[in-house]
Formats: C-alpha cells, structure tokens, sequence
C-alpha cells in the first residue's frame, strides 16, 4: 500500500485538532475555524499570491463542519520533486516543512485552477450532511481533501464521514466547480460493509484515529505529570522509608525501581508512540 506523505505529514502536529462531544449528525462548532478558500487567502497574504500557483493540495480533519487546521501542499517551482507543506490555523501558519517526493508516493501533482474552485468546504459540508440526512446515516465528524482529478484538471472534495467511534459511514467525491455528487459509498453500522470498511479504513480515517489518539495521549499524559508533581509522600511513608534506612545492609532493601542501565526493569514510557 502506497503511503501518502502528504497526508502523514499532519501526525507531525498531532494533538492539535481534538473535538470533544458526540451527535447523531455533525453541527458547526462555535470556533475560528475557517474555510479551505479563506485559508489559502491566508497562505496568498502570508507567501504571497505566487504561492497559488503552485499549490496541488489541501486536507483538514475531524471537522465539525470546519477544521480547527487545514493542511496544504506546494510543489517547489524551482526543484524538481520538492514539495513545502503548511500547517494554517486561526488565520495564520503555524508551522511548515519541506520534504522531497518519493516515487512510491500517492501524492497529488497537479496545480489547483483556484478560479475554478466555486464549491468552498463550509459548502460541501452541507451537502455531505444533507446526503447523509437523506440516507438516514449519522455521521460525527468529516476528513477533507481537496485535490484535482488524475488527467482532468477539475478540483475534486473528497469526504470521508465518520462515526464517535472513529469508524467511516460514508466517503463523497464531490465537484468543487458545481457541487455535484460523483461518487458516494455509504456503511450502515451494524451491516456488513460497515465491518468490512472499517477492518481497513482509508488513509484520511487512519490519519484522523492517529491524531485523535495521540492528543488525547498527550492529554493523559499531561494530567499523569501534574499529579504526580502535586502527590506528597505521607507521613507513615516517611516514617517506614526512615525506619528502613536504620536497618542493617542485609536488612535493608528498598523497593524502589531505579532507572539505570543495569536495572532489569524497563524505563517507563509517557505515552504509547503511533505506529
């Protein structure tokens, strides 16, 4: 299986789109989250407008109906191969990197024509959800894409639905140009397709689970920190720990793991890594 880079790339800000609370059928979050158009306005203000010229790409997860962060790829005029991905949050790039393009990657190619892109992602939101209203399927969240079509040079939406529990009840491809329909798989939960999608969910499920479980990874982690700063030893445990401490050498052995080299016991790790 071919590994988009692309969309890997997001892992590298995991932890920073968490969208607690569940629903039948996503509704617009109360937030600064702004659409893919106003972002890549953003992008043109910040890098200016040349910049536009040489974008192939942009993807956003767990949107409800936007994504806190959007996600976008441009080739390099210059070098061959050389692409530069933006992290856009809040109006305003957050981070970026550069990476060269592998031949085994699934990665897009083609420029995006930004005067043909009519159907921004606040639009197709309300068409994904509109469909799934329709088909009687619920969905919590959506993973976004945008990209051009292989050999055409019209803009397409990919849209992958999901459930509150991570699981994908419908993918969309939609024309940016006119909003229409022009693919969509739809997975009941509790039908066979629905186990069968989700044994092997797509690369934008996969990447929107990871992110999801490394923030609240980070989270946990971050709550275990600050209490163990704020746990004090009791009084009886610094009593025992004293009375250990006037017994003979062969009496003594103090049940504390140490963390070195020649220790049997593995050193503790904060959080389990993606894989």
């Amino acid at each position: 299986m071919k590994i988009t880079r692309f969309l890997f790339g997001c892992l590298f800000l995991a932890g920073l789109v968490l969208f607690p609370g569940k629903s039948a059928y996503a509704s617009p979050e109360s937030s600064t989250s702004i659409s893919a158009k106003m972002t890549f306005q953003t992008l043109a203000r910040a890098r200016g407008r040349q910049v536009m010229s040489t974008v192939v790409g942009i993807v956003g997860f767990n949107g409800k109906d936007q994504p806190q962060q959007w996600m976008v790829l441009a080739a390099d005029p210059k070098v061959p191969n050389l692409l530069h991905e933006f992290a856009l949050r809040d109006g305003q790039i957050v981070a970026e990197r550069h990476f060269s393009r592998q031949p085994d990657d699934d990665l897009p190619s083609i420029p995006l024509p930004f005067h043909r892109v009519i159907v921004d992602s606040n639009r197709a939101f309300a068409i994904a959800e509109a469909a799934a209203r329709k088909t009687g399927i619920g969905f919590d969240v959506i993973h976004y894409q945008l990209r051009c079509r292989d050999l055409r040079n019209e803009p397409v939406w990919m849209l992958n639905l999901v459930d509150q529990f991570e699981n994908t009840v419908g993918v969309m491809y939609l024309s940016a140009v006119t909003g229409e329909t022009l693919r969509a798989v739809w997975h009941r939960p509790g039908t066979l397709e629905y186990t069968q999608a989700n044994q092997n969910p797509n690369i934008l499920n996969r990447i929107g689970r990871g992110l999801s479980s490394a923030g609240k990874s980070i989270g946990d982690t971050t709550k275990t920190i600050a209490q163990k700063a704020t746990n004090k030893p009791s009084r009886q445990q610094v009593q025992r720990y004293q009375q250990q401490r006037t017994q003979s050498p062969t009496q003594y052995k103090p049940n504390i793991v140490r963390n070195s080299p020649a220790s049997s016991q593995p050193r503790p790790r904060p959080f389990t890594p993606l894989r």
